[in-house]
């Protein structure tokens, strides 16, 4: 079955919500438990490198091009992160997607 933009998106969150779980600067950390961004979503939902519906989705709903930089802002923190895939989610999931 396939999950909904909601469901990998929430996921994600999850998966990089606890200290320690994210990161930036790579997809995934050298000991493969924790992630950016990205990263976060390619494990939630399966998918490849950025070319799915969740990364688009979020990339609109923020505006950005590349969410791997928006992630890897020295400024950028953990729960701004998991606060827009949070958001993320939920407006997918209004949506229907």
């Amino acid at each position: 079955m396939d999950l909904t933009v909601s469901e990998v998106l929430s996921r994600a969150a999850d998966l990089i919500e606890p200290e320690g779980k994210w990161t930036r600067g790579v997809y995934v950390g050298p000991d493969r438990n924790c992630w950016c961004v990205l990263g976060a979503i390619q494990r939630a939902g399966n998918f490849g490198h950025d070319d799915n519906r969740p990364v688009a989705f979020l990339k609109d709903l923020m505006g950005v091009a590349w969410l791997h930089e928006w992630n890897d802002d020295p400024n950028r923190t953990q729960a701004e992160v998991v606060a827009k895939l949070r958001e993320g989610a939920a407006l997918a999931r209004e949506l229907g997607l």
